[in-house]
């Protein structure tokens, strides 16, 4: 047995199916979280006589606080489980004994001079810490539901896209190269990273077809052609896809009012995917791993493969329509549709601000996010198929290789919010911090998040996990934030060389099978890992 395979029987055996993963990944923070935090800070509420809060105070990290009672300000102070409270003079007005505890929470009355009442209640429900870890991943569990509908939706729509007729043309251009084996490779690796830094979707897709029609055309000629080289030459569009508009921290963070937007603010795409350090990391990797692939089908024999012979199924003829079901296939209605959506992009982008408002175009294009991306591949995709009987055949071979984000996403936002209220995220955030220096955290977040890349393989879904501890650690570091983010999305990509989940689809197309294309994907994460190490340490 080789070495690849080796792997592959490895990978295996140790790894179970995503779906397993994402649950495993839960147990797995829920047991850090319940031994390495502590049980909820309690807090005490101050209500007066109606149940009107006056005040809300942490009392593991404020010893005072102020509040209006009856017109008149109060100072609440908060010592050795003491409380008292004076007025603005500073004499006493109420002292008194409290004991805060977690599983019998503090609910008492208190009189103050003058009649006047306060209650005073802990604001924790009692819940034993262990339940109470569980409620917090029960609170995170749909706060996503927004992000992982974009995600599946760009991921739908680019795949859509690539199943149309004109994609299909351009994709037989492309045949004439299946009797030049280094060629071949070339193209399909510099034609797939092309597309990917567009939408990683449609570049999978449509560079899995193409592999697959190569492989048929030499096949029917009686060529020799590398067909694993090409399947992996297809597959790089994998590396380079977190750099591009359709990189999932990037566009997020991009998105007015996003999820973490609080802690980090909103960081245009001029100043992550356009920075000069992320420029320099796809110029590279396009001039580099092109012409390595290139020279390795110049110069490699291929390896005894059976090429596909078979060819795919073509869609064939479509029933006539009678009634009102024929605007499913009148074309004028989705061409109509599709320029409207894709006119309708353009003037938000360049006709508005500089001829309507003058202001000029945006240079941090910053109308670039997630919601822009998908109406503009809405547009293509209804413009593309002409049909929406098309269209919708299309949508219905694609929808089934979102499943997994639709599954998983809930568990990844879970997750999250067990890290969030349990103060994981401030635990790891400090070892961070302790063991690396702002010039080496950069790399630190590359290995991990190609780490973490192999339990969570989705760039959105590892956002959503690895986020809010790079954010802080990078904050407390003082590290620009827009290279921390590009730094995880270096190593989200750079492992998927390694991690077969999103090469299902094309081997599925291709016919190959995942050993068939490590030794070559290896070989690019080995490149990827110089490309992305030697950027991210003179960026």
């Amino acid at each position: 047995m080789s070495l690849s395979a080796r792997f592959i029987a490895l990978v295996q055996k140790v790894l179970p199916n995503p779906l397993a993963l994402a649950i495993l990944l839960t147990l797995f923070t829920y047991v850090l979280a319940l031994f390495l935090t502590a049980s909820p800070k309690p807090f005490l509420e101050v209500l007066d006589q109606n149940g009107q809060s006056l005040v809300q105070v942490n009392l593991e990290q404020q010893t005072t606080a102020s509040f209006q009672q009856a017109g008149q300000e109060l100072d609440l102070q908060w010592t050795n489980n003491s409380l008292s409270i004076k007025n603005k003079v500073g004499e006493l007005v109420w002292r008194g004994k409290l004991q805060i505890k977690t599983n019998n929470p503090l609910n008492t009355s208190i009189k103050l001079p003058k009649k006047q009442g306060l209650e005073l209640r802990q604001k924790a429900q009692g819940t034993p810490y262990f339940l109470a870890l569980w409620t917090y991943w029960q609170g995170g569990f749909f706060k996503f539901l927004a992000f992982s509908m974009q995600m599946m939706l760009i991921l739908v729509l680019g795949h859509v896209a690539a199943l149309s007729r004109p994609a299909n043309w351009l994709l037989e251009r492309f045949t004439g190269l299946a009797g030049h084996s280094g060629w071949a490779v070339f193209a399909v690796a510099l034609s797939s990273m092309l597309l990917g830094l567009f939408n990683w979707g449609f570049a999978l897709i449509f560079s899995a077809v193409l592999v697959r029609k190569l492989g048929e055309a030499a096949a029917q000629k009686g060529q020799k052609v590398h067909y694993p080289l090409l399947g992996a030459a297809a597959y790089s569009c994998m590396m380079i896809f977190h750099a591009g508009l359709s990189g999932s921290a990037p566009l997020k963070i991009a998105e007015e009012g996003h999820e973490m937007a609080e802690q980090m603010g909103v960081i245009p795409i001029g100043q992550t995917l356009l920075s000069s350090l992320n420029l320099w990391v796809l110029g590279l990797s396009l001039a580099i791993i092109p012409a390595v692939l290139g020279l390795l089908g110049h110069f490699m024999r291929p390896p005894a493969v059976q090429l596909p012979q078979k060819p795919l199924a073509d869609r064939g003829a479509e029933t006539k329509l009678e009634g009102a079901a024929r605007l499913d296939q009148w074309q004028p209605l989705a061409w109509g549709l599709g320029a409207l959506m894709l006119f309708l992009a353009l003037y938000q982008a360049l006709i508005l601000p500089i001829w309507v408002q003058k202001t000029g175009f945006d240079w941090q294009f910053r109308f670039f996010n997630p919601n822009f991306l998908i109406f503009v591949l809405f547009g293509m995709a209804f413009f593309l198929h002409g049909r929406l009987s098309q269209f919708q055949q299309a949508v219905g071979q694609a929808i089934g290789g979102s499943s997994g984000i639709l599954i998983q996403f809930p568990f990844y936002a879970g997750i999250m919010g067990i890290m969030f209220s349990s103060g994981l995220v401030d635990y790891f955030s400090a070892t961070f911090v302790q063991y690396a220096s702002p010039q080496s955290f950069p790399f630190f977040t590359l290995c991990s998040a190609a780490l973490v890349n192999f339990f969570v393989p989705s760039g959105g879904g590892q956002w959503l996990v690895q986020g809010p501890i790079l954010i802080e650690s990078a904050q407390q570091l003082d590290v620009p934030l827009y290279k921390a983010v590009l730094a995880l999305c270096y190593g989200d990509q750079w492992s998927n060389m390694l991690q077969p989940f999103w090469a299902l689809p094309l081997l599925g197309i291709t016919g190959l099978k995942a050993q068939n294309l490590l030794p070559y994907t290896f070989l690019l994460f080995l490149l990827g890992g110089l490309i992305f190490g030697a950027c991210l340490f003179w960026g």
